[in-house]
């Protein structure tokens, strides 16, 4: 299942441009790109230096019907603002630097 995540600082920052920018309608916020849940749980295992015990399990196989491809697509947020999103590396680390000690 792929996945657009972004830590929660970054996801308040970019609402709050917004809302400044009195920006109107929906917008899309999420990483520059999108990652499968296994590659974000690697990541962030390799970040926070805990080994993460996982099976591969398709999303075909719940009884509960959901799409493979939750990814988004920023480029609306991306040019009301005139930035570029995170990549999903960095939304990583800036949550594992929100985890306390």
């Amino acid at each position: 299942m792929y996945v657009s995540t972004l830590d929660v600082s970054s996801c308040t920052k970019l609402i709050k441009k917004l809302i400044f920018k009195d920006a109107k309608g929906l917008y899309n916020v999420g990483t520059s790109y999108p990652i499968t849940k296994k590659e974000y749980a690697i990541i962030f295992s390799k970040k926070i230096r805990k080994k993460v015990y996982f099976t591969n399990q398709s999303v075909n196989t719940l009884d509960l019907k959901r799409s493979n491809y939750l990814g988004l697509d920023i480029k609306k947020i991306e040019n009301k603002l005139k930035t570029k999103m995170i990549s999903p590396q960095n939304a990583i680390s800036k949550l594992v630097n929100q985890i306390p000690n």
